[in-house]
């Protein structure tokens, strides 16, 4: 999650530098930098597994909630998903 964030808030120091920029050379080496696809991989990767988690966790809320004839979560729970 940390690796994520440190890469998320890189690039998006990357594209205000950017759309910030007016020399095409400066525009071009940084779009290179911003879309490394290595960087990208971790991001997209990370993002798929904490939501993964994420929809996990509501799935099991649910079932508790469930258990326990607690209707209101259970609904709750269900629309997000």
């Amino acid at each position: 999650m940390d690796l994520r964030r440190n890469v998320v808030s890189y690039r998006r120091k990357k594209i205000k530098k950017l759309l910030g920029t007016k020399s095409p050379r400066l525009k071009e080496r940084i779009s290179k930098e911003y879309t490394s696809s290595e960087k990208d991989k971790v991001v997209k990767t990370s993002a798929r597994r904490d939501k993964r988690r994420y929809i996990e966790r509501l799935a099991e809320e649910a079932e508790t909630a469930a258990e326990h004839n607690d209707m209101k979560t259970v609904y709750r729970n269900t629309r997000k998903l």
